[in-house]
């Protein structure tokens, strides 16, 4: 009897250094799944900065593919040793992040060649705070396409960007359909 509860024994810590390693190895594979996740939202916000898209569009495709994806990974991977929250966090970030990519990406880089090129009013104008260099970013409001944007010029308007009334705009369309600016000149 001492033998087999001493295997028993042996067999119960085999089990548990397991779970320690498929946990590892669980929350390894995790980590680059947050890392590949951020860095699709930092492309996402690069190339939406040349897209005429609503906001609401963005938030809304990336909410109901993050909840998706929770329910996904709560259903799948409920065994797991992470907590509920956590996982909600990691579907929403996954599934939103993946999501916005796949609006945003395929728009910018896959777009008609035909160009065109319209003038818009500017509704507002002004300068954003300033960063680590001595430039106050200059920028200008306009409606584009229905849409509010935020266009940003280099620090060689700072100064003279109040003085400008409208904004001359290249546009394509992309994939899906949402206009990406090309250049922009201040009129």
């Amino acid at each position: 009897m001492g033998k087999k509860s001493r295997n028993k024994r042996l067999a119960r810590e085999q089990d548990l250094l397991n779970e320690v390693d498929n946990s590892k190895s669980f929350y390894r594979i995790l980590n680059w799944i947050v890392y590949i996740s951020l860095s699709l939202i930092i492309v996402s916000i690069i190339l939406y900065i040349d897209t005429v898209i609503s906001l609401g569009t963005i938030w809304a495709t990336a909410l109901i593919s993050g909840v998706i994806t929770s329910f996904i990974l709560l259903f799948k991977f409920n065994k797991c040793v992470q907590p509920y929250w956590q996982t909600i966090m990691t579907g929403l970030l996954v599934g939103g992040s993946l999501s916005t990519f796949i609006l945003i990406a395929p728009n910018y880089f896959i777009n008609e060649n035909k160009e065109s090129i319209i003038e818009v009013d500017i509704i507002s104008s002004g300068n954003k705070t300033q960063r680590r260099s001595k430039c106050k970013t200059p920028f200008v409001v306009v409606i584009v396409d229905k849409v509010e944007k935020e266009l940003t010029f280099s620090c060689s308007y700072e100064s003279t960007i109040k003085n400008y009334k409208s904004v001359r705009l290249t546009l394509s369309k992309g994939l899906w359909g949402f206009l990406i600016i090309g250049d922009k000149d201040l009129r």
